[in-house]
Order: C-alpha cells, then structure tokens, then sequence
C-alpha cells in the first residue's frame, strides 16, 4: 500500500510532536541527600533535646549524632571551634554562652562535632533541545539543608546551636542566544 505525501508529512509531524512532549523527562535530576534525619525538622528537635551541661555521649548516640556511626560529622579541634565561635580572636569575649567559654577555657579537653545534613533536588526543565544545545536551561532547586554545633567536655554536651534553610525553593535560568556557540 502506497501512503500519500500528506498523510507522511502529517505522520512525521505528529511523530515529532510526540517525541518533543516526551522529550522533558529526558531532562537531568540531581538527587542529593546526605542526611541521616528525615526532615529539617527532625534534625533541629534531635539538637533542642540535647540539654546543655545535662545531656552526654550516650543521648548524642541515642539521637544518631555519633561520629562513629554517623557520615555527617566533622570533629572539630580546639583551634577550629575558636574560630568558629567566637567573634574577636585576639581575645575571649566576656559574653559569650557559659558552654562555649567552658569549652574554650578546657581547650584541648573540649570536643566539637559540626553536622551537615542535606535532602535536595536540583530538577531541569523546560524544552529538551534548547537545553541540549545551551540555548535556554531552567534549574528548579528544591529541598532542605541543616547544620549543628555541639560542644562536649568531659562526656557532657555544653554547647548546642543550629541553623539552615528548612526550605529551599530557587530557580535558576541562564540564557544563551548564540546556544553552544557562546561560552
């Protein structure tokens, strides 16, 4: 059977409007998530359980913030938490919080863990071609991060102090008119 020259061009049209609506999910995702918590919220009510100069190791452990078990910990030296806490480093500030100056005055004996969690999706979208050749990308960047202080001395938390974005929704679009073309 001999189809006419129509009936291919509006074949070929549709087959190419099919492959374009299709052509979206062809679009890179990023997928990171670097957290041992489910939520932001989950991670701040585990750090404001912890009470200072009350809890110790074994309620860090409880909670699932033990740097032996737990991927997201940096240990952090004395020098690292001077520096981290305190704003003149010439000299230790009068008013800072008891924990911090206990821990400070201890020095070598203080303990500092920093927690960095994550849960985030950085999602293209928009046409599959224009992305392809860099003419137009649209990122859609969705999701929560969340970081902690926890100071221990002698077995005992001293210190704790939280903070992030418990929700993160960016856009990113870059513009290229000359597409591949254009550095």
């Amino acid at each position: 059977m001999i189809f006419s020259a129509p009936f291919l061009r509006l074949g070929s049209a549709l087959f190419a409007l099919a492959l374009l609506a299709g052509c979206a999910g062809l679009l890179p995702k990023v997928q990171k998530n670097n957290a041992n918590f489910a939520s932001f919220n989950e991670a701040k009510n585990a750090v404001n359980s912890l009470v200072p100069m009350k809890s110790n190791l074994q309620s860090l452990a409880q909670l699932g913030i033990d740097p032996a078990s737990h991927a997201n910990i940096n240990i952090l030296t004395y020098s690292a938490i001077y520096q981290k806490l305190t704003i003149n480093t010439s000299t230790i500030p009068v008013d800072v919080d008891p924990g911090v100056s206990l821990c400070l005055q201890a020095q070598d004996k203080c303990t500092g863990y920093e927690l960095n969690e994550s849960n985030t999706l950085a999602a293209r979208e928009g046409n599959f071609f224009a992305d392809l050749f860099n003419f137009y990308r649209h990122t859609h960047s969705t999701g929560w991060n969340f970081n902690a202080i926890i100071l221990v001395l002698d077995g005992t938390v001293v210190y704790r102090s939280w903070g992030g974005q418990s929700n993160i929704n960016e856009i990113e679009i870059k513009t290229n008119p000359l597409g591949p073309l254009q550095p």
